[in-house]
């Protein structure tokens, strides 16, 4: 582990501030009626209204991001340019998100862009330069931009149900396209559409017990799964 990231680990388990939660999914190539019963069932309400969300994953030329995911590092970080509706859509509050990952804990840092309108495509190469502008230049994820490339693109429809403080969503119509050699994502593509669901529990400490008790209900276990090492691997 590099200096910097055990600094790093080190600073975020004392700063109070940080929402760590635990994240745990399950993958679902049944139907999914199935989900909305089990849902209902136990109470959970649907707390927004399903949206597309897509995000440009970043990573170094030797892929570290993914090799520390396909290794489970016990520390390890994500970057991704994230927004939601349509491809075209990316100038309507686009985020910049390091999503950091420590043991079995996540919490996300944003980092709020505007950037310029497109009419059908993407130019992929512009993004960081977009992005470097805006942010400040002597601060860390100034740094780790400037040491990373547009790596790979993924976009889903969500679903979200809550009840109580533990949160469950249902990602479905996965699309992926790696980005390490092309120039555009067009906005008419012809995407190929994943069909399974990707059944996500997003809760704190407290409410481990409840999710296993859930998690019993559903006939699929935990597994380990990645939009990120999907989108380059398959």
């Amino acid at each position: 582990m590099s200096i910097r990231k055990f600094t790093s680990k080190k600073k975020y388990n004392h700063d109070k501030n940080i929402n760590f939660r635990n994240e745990k999914k399950i993958l679902f190539f049944e139907s999914e009626n199935f989900l909305k019963n089990f849902l209902k069932v136990n109470s959970f309400k649907q707390i927004y209204n399903e949206r597309y969300i897509n995000s440009i994953y970043f990573d170094d030329h030797n892929l570290t991001n993914l090799l520390e995911t396909i290794d489970g590092e016990k520390y390890r970080s994500k970057i991704r340019l994230r927004w939601y509706g349509k491809i075209k859509d990316i100038t309507q509050n686009p985020t910049l998100e390091e999503k950091i990952k420590i043991n079995t804990k996540n919490f996300k840092i944003y980092h709020p862009l505007k950037l310029k309108k497109i009419k059908d495509r993407v130019e992929v190469r512009k993004i960081k330069l977009e992005i470097l502008k805006q942010l400040d230049s002597e601060s860390l994820i100034n740094f780790k931009i400037r040491n990373v490339e547009p790596s790979s693109f993924v976009s889903y429809k969500r679903s979200y149900y809550k009840k109580e403080d533990l949160r469950i969503t249902l990602d479905k119509e996965l699309i992926c396209r790696n980005l390490i050699n092309q120039k555009y994502i067009h906005e008419n593509e012809n995407f190929k559409k994943e069909r399974f669901v990707i059944l996500e529990f997003k809760f704190n400490d407290k409410n481990y017990n409840l999710v296993r008790n859930l998690s019993s209900q559903i006939p699929n276990r935990f597994t380990k799964f990645s939009k990120y090492e999907y989108s380059l691997l398959n």
